[in-house]
């Protein structure tokens, strides 16, 4: 997301919210645990987010 211009900030809990202060778009995620790794869904949302904001 960094490439992207989002910054990441921590919100309660597992809560990771992506802000781009250029456009003011943000997109909200979960971590994931225990195991590090990004699930099937998280990703669909990002990819549909970057998209819906041309930039990919």
């Amino acid at each position: 997301m960094k490439h992207f211009g989002y910054q990441e900030f921590s919100g309660s809990g597992s809560v990771r919210k992506f802000f781009n202060p250029k456009t003011g778009a943000s997109v909200h995620l979960h971590e994931p645990h225990p195991e590090p790794t990004i699930k099937r869904y998280a990703l669909e949302i990002i990819i549909d987010h970057l998209v819906e904001q041309g930039l990919i």
